[in-house]
């Protein structure tokens, strides 16, 4: 008796003439030739032949003969061209970018990956399009996004000095001063007092902003 499911058999049995694999579209459905089912299948170049049913259904024969070995090599130089860039410095950052927001073994992805940050479907699967998008990456810089909680995208990204990066960090202390936001660490370098003292002064120590800020008014 045949374990063969007959879900699948009577898939591999459906007429699929007018169907489109690759660069084929089936044309005919032929015989059986060595117990297989042959297609009759014309190619975008124009030329019709007869290919094995489960190769052009899986992928295998995707073109005519005479189409398969230029796209072929075409695609080995493709491949040659990304995995050239390999051990580049925008290569890792593209890399590195979808395994922490993919890969659950990487250290940090519980800050990316695992608090629902993405990448955009264009820069996820194509090294190219990342390129073209962002440039080389400036020396000293670093891939930073503009808006923490957002993805990694076109329009949410950008090339930023480690400061930069560091004004940007979601753990960031933000603080309302005048009517304006901006973290801390901003508000310290304005008004050239110390970091950790003021933060001391705003938590610790529970004072508001003004209070935390009046060593810069008594210097004035």
């Amino acid at each position: 008796m045949s374990n063969a499911n007959p879900t699948k058999r009577r898939e591999r049995l459906k007429d699929k003439t007018g169907m489109k694999f690759g660069m084929l579209t089936v044309v005919e459905r032929l015989g059986k030739k060595n117990g297989k089912y042959w297609w009759k299948c014309k190619c975008e170049c124009g030329q019709v032949f007869e290919a094995e049913g489960d190769s052009v259904r899986k992928g295998a024969q995707y073109a005519c003969p005479s189409c398969t070995k230029p796209i072929r090599y075409s695609k080995v130089a493709a491949a040659k061209t990304i995995h050239g860039r390999a051990g580049t410095r925008l290569y890792t950052v593209w890399a590195a970018m979808r395994r922490r927001c993919y890969s659950k073994a990487d250290t940090r992805y519980h800050d990316y990956g695992g608090r629902g940050i993405t990448v955009c479907d264009r820069w996820r699967h194509s090294f190219e399009a990342f390129l073209a998008d962002m440039g080389e990456c400036p020396p000293g810089m670093e891939l930073d996004r503009k808006d923490n909680d957002g993805p990694y995208s076109p329009e949410n990204c950008r090339w930023a000095t480690k400061k930069q990066q560091g004004r940007n960090k979601r753990n960031n202390r933000l603080v309302t001063f005048e009517g304006k936001t901006h973290p801390l660490v901003v508000w310290c370098e304005r008004f050239g007092l110390h970091y950790y003292r003021t933060l001391q002064r705003l938590t610790r120590d529970g004072r508001t902003p003004e209070e935390a800020f009046a060593e810069h008014y008594r210097r004035r």
